[in-house]
Protein backbone atom coordinates (compact mmCIF):
# COMPACT_ATOMS: atom_id res chain seq x y z
CA UNK A 1 0.00 0.00 0.00
CA UNK A 2 1.79 3.05 -1.34
CA UNK A 3 -0.02 6.54 -0.35
CA UNK A 4 1.04 9.87 -1.14
CA UNK A 5 -0.24 13.44 0.09
CA UNK A 6 1.37 16.66 -0.43
CA UNK A 7 0.04 20.30 -1.83
CA UNK A 8 1.59 22.77 -4.12
CA UNK A 9 0.63 26.59 -4.44
CA UNK A 10 1.95 29.14 -6.67
CA UNK A 11 0.99 32.86 -6.55
CA UNK A 12 1.30 35.13 -9.53
CA UNK A 13 1.28 38.86 -9.13
CA UNK A 14 2.02 41.18 -12.31
CA UNK A 15 1.97 45.07 -11.70
CA UNK A 16 2.86 48.14 -13.70
CA UNK A 17 4.42 51.17 -11.74
CA UNK A 18 5.21 54.86 -13.18
CA UNK A 19 6.19 57.81 -10.58
CA UNK A 20 6.31 61.62 -11.82
CA UNK A 21 7.93 64.00 -9.37
CA UNK A 22 8.08 68.15 -10.32
CA UNK A 23 9.68 70.77 -8.28
CA UNK A 24 9.64 74.39 -8.88
CA UNK A 25 12.03 76.70 -7.48
CA UNK A 26 13.03 74.07 -4.68
CA UNK A 27 9.69 75.06 -2.72
CA UNK A 28 6.58 73.77 -4.38
CA UNK A 29 6.77 70.00 -4.34
CA UNK A 30 4.37 67.42 -6.21
CA UNK A 31 4.17 64.14 -6.51
CA UNK A 32 2.21 61.40 -8.40
CA UNK A 33 2.63 57.30 -8.45
CA UNK A 34 0.32 55.07 -10.88
CA UNK A 35 0.04 51.53 -9.91
CA UNK A 36 -1.79 48.85 -11.42
CA UNK A 37 -1.46 45.00 -10.07
CA UNK A 38 -2.36 41.82 -10.93
CA UNK A 39 -3.00 39.03 -8.87
CA UNK A 40 -3.31 35.22 -9.51
CA UNK A 41 -5.67 34.67 -6.50
CA UNK A 42 -8.57 36.27 -7.68
CA UNK A 43 -11.02 35.04 -11.16
CA UNK A 44 -9.56 36.29 -14.07
CA UNK A 45 -12.14 39.09 -14.33
CA UNK A 46 -11.21 40.89 -10.89
CA UNK A 47 -7.70 40.25 -10.96
CA UNK A 48 -6.64 44.16 -11.84
CA UNK A 49 -6.01 46.62 -8.97
CA UNK A 50 -5.13 50.95 -9.43
CA UNK A 51 -3.53 52.38 -6.79
CA UNK A 52 -2.78 55.63 -7.64
CA UNK A 53 -1.17 58.12 -5.07
CA UNK A 54 -0.06 61.97 -5.54
CA UNK A 55 1.76 64.20 -2.69
CA UNK A 56 2.63 68.12 -2.37
CA UNK A 57 4.55 69.80 -0.07
CA UNK A 58 5.10 73.36 -0.01
CA UNK A 59 8.37 74.80 1.62
CA UNK A 60 7.32 77.97 3.42
CA UNK A 61 11.16 79.42 3.89
CA UNK A 62 12.09 79.54 0.73
CA UNK A 63 9.47 82.12 0.47
CA UNK A 64 10.44 86.27 0.51
CA UNK A 65 8.05 86.97 3.61
CA UNK A 66 10.09 84.18 5.53
CA UNK A 67 13.69 85.81 5.03
CA UNK A 68 13.86 88.24 7.85
CA UNK A 69 12.64 85.88 10.46
CA UNK A 70 15.47 84.45 13.03
CA UNK A 71 13.54 81.62 14.45
CA UNK A 72 12.22 79.17 11.83
CA UNK A 73 14.96 77.89 10.06
CA UNK A 74 13.11 75.57 8.28
CA UNK A 75 9.15 75.05 7.68
CA UNK A 76 7.47 72.16 5.59
CA UNK A 77 3.87 71.44 4.48
CA UNK A 78 3.07 68.30 3.29
CA UNK A 79 -0.22 66.67 1.71
CA UNK A 80 -0.53 63.40 0.48
CA UNK A 81 -3.63 61.04 -0.95
CA UNK A 82 -2.62 57.75 -1.66
CA UNK A 83 -4.87 53.94 -2.17
CA UNK A 84 -2.96 50.94 -1.85
CA UNK A 85 -4.71 47.23 -2.32
CA UNK A 86 -3.85 43.55 0.10
CA UNK A 87 -4.56 40.68 -2.09
CA UNK A 88 -2.97 38.56 0.84
CA UNK A 89 -6.23 39.25 3.00
CA UNK A 90 -7.87 35.56 1.77
CA UNK A 91 -7.18 32.44 1.44
CA UNK A 92 -6.29 30.83 -2.59
CA UNK A 93 -8.72 30.27 -5.38
CA UNK A 94 -11.59 31.74 -3.29
CA UNK A 95 -13.50 32.22 -6.62
CA UNK A 96 -13.58 28.17 -7.02
CA UNK A 97 -15.89 25.79 -4.57
CA UNK A 98 -14.14 23.61 -2.30
CA UNK A 99 -15.19 20.20 -2.38
CA UNK A 100 -14.62 18.24 1.04
CA UNK A 101 -14.27 13.95 1.25
CA UNK A 102 -15.03 11.54 3.94
CA UNK A 103 -13.88 8.44 4.08
CA UNK A 104 -15.84 5.28 6.41
CA UNK A 105 -17.21 1.72 5.81
CA UNK A 106 -20.15 -0.23 6.30
CA UNK A 107 -21.06 -3.35 6.43
CA UNK A 108 -23.79 -6.18 5.49
CA UNK A 109 -23.44 -9.06 7.08
CA UNK A 110 -20.75 -10.20 9.61
CA UNK A 111 -17.12 -9.79 8.35
CA UNK A 112 -17.98 -8.25 4.97
CA UNK A 113 -16.92 -4.49 5.50
CA UNK A 114 -16.88 -2.02 2.37
CA UNK A 115 -14.88 1.12 2.29
CA UNK A 116 -16.95 4.40 1.06
CA UNK A 117 -15.75 7.50 0.27
CA UNK A 118 -17.81 10.39 -0.18
CA UNK A 119 -17.62 14.21 -1.50
CA UNK A 120 -19.31 17.29 -1.72
CA UNK A 121 -19.44 20.59 -1.91
CA UNK A 122 -17.59 22.61 1.38
CA UNK A 123 -17.73 26.19 0.44
CA UNK A 124 -19.20 28.23 -2.54
CA UNK A 125 -17.12 30.05 -4.64
CA UNK A 126 -17.51 33.73 -5.42
CA UNK A 127 -15.82 35.00 -8.70
CA UNK A 128 -16.61 38.25 -7.48
CA UNK A 129 -13.96 38.54 -4.48
CA UNK A 130 -11.39 41.22 -5.23
CA UNK A 131 -8.86 43.41 -3.87
CA UNK A 132 -8.87 45.15 -0.10
CA UNK A 133 -8.42 48.70 -0.86
CA UNK A 134 -7.71 51.20 1.83
CA UNK A 135 -7.52 55.23 1.20
CA UNK A 136 -4.88 56.70 3.38
CA UNK A 137 -4.54 60.61 3.68
CA UNK A 138 -1.76 62.30 5.57
CA UNK A 139 -1.01 65.74 6.60
CA UNK A 140 2.10 66.98 8.32
CA UNK A 141 4.15 69.81 9.23
CA UNK A 142 8.10 69.51 9.51
CA UNK A 143 9.92 72.27 11.50
CA UNK A 144 13.40 73.34 12.18
CA UNK A 145 14.42 75.96 14.81
CA UNK A 146 17.34 78.11 16.75
CA UNK A 147 19.64 77.07 13.91
CA UNK A 148 18.42 73.65 13.35
CA UNK A 149 18.96 72.92 16.78
CA UNK A 150 15.87 72.10 17.43
CA UNK A 151 13.62 70.56 14.82
CA UNK A 152 10.12 69.03 15.05
CA UNK A 153 7.28 67.10 12.80
CA UNK A 154 3.63 66.84 12.85
CA UNK A 155 1.61 64.00 10.98
CA UNK A 156 -2.29 63.45 10.96
CA UNK A 157 -3.45 60.36 9.00
CA UNK A 158 -6.71 58.96 7.93
CA UNK A 159 -7.56 55.39 6.68
CA UNK A 160 -10.24 53.95 5.30
CA UNK A 161 -10.18 50.79 4.12
CA UNK A 162 -12.79 48.77 2.22
CA UNK A 163 -13.23 45.36 0.94
CA UNK A 164 -12.59 43.55 3.73
CA UNK A 165 -13.06 39.81 2.99
CA UNK A 166 -15.61 38.67 6.03
CA UNK A 167 -18.03 35.93 6.50
CA UNK A 168 -21.17 36.35 5.62
CA UNK A 169 -24.38 35.77 8.24
CA UNK A 170 -24.57 32.11 9.54
CA UNK A 171 -25.52 29.99 6.91
CA UNK A 172 -28.87 28.32 6.77
CA UNK A 173 -28.69 24.76 8.04
CA UNK A 174 -30.56 23.04 5.55
CA UNK A 175 -27.80 24.45 3.21
CA UNK A 176 -25.06 21.98 3.52
CA UNK A 177 -22.48 24.03 1.93
CA UNK A 178 -21.08 26.95 3.50
CA UNK A 179 -20.88 30.48 1.75
CA UNK A 180 -18.06 32.16 0.78
CA UNK A 181 -16.37 35.04 2.11
CA UNK A 182 -17.01 38.89 0.74
CA UNK A 183 -15.28 42.11 0.26
CA UNK A 184 -18.17 43.84 2.74
CA UNK A 185 -15.69 45.04 5.74
CA UNK A 186 -14.87 48.43 6.17
CA UNK A 187 -12.56 50.26 9.23
CA UNK A 188 -11.93 53.98 9.40
CA UNK A 189 -8.56 54.87 11.47
CA UNK A 190 -7.33 58.01 11.77
CA UNK A 191 -4.69 59.71 14.49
Amino acid sequence: DMNTEGDVYEDKLMSYFARLNYSFQDRYLLEANFRADASSRFHKDNRWGFFPSFSAGWIATAEKFMENQKIVDYLKLRASWGRVGNDQSGSRFMYMPSVWSQNGSYSFGINNPNSLEAYGEGTLGNTDVTWETADKQNYGIDLKFFNSRLSATFDYFIEHRTGILISPESTPSIIATALPNLNIGKVDNHG
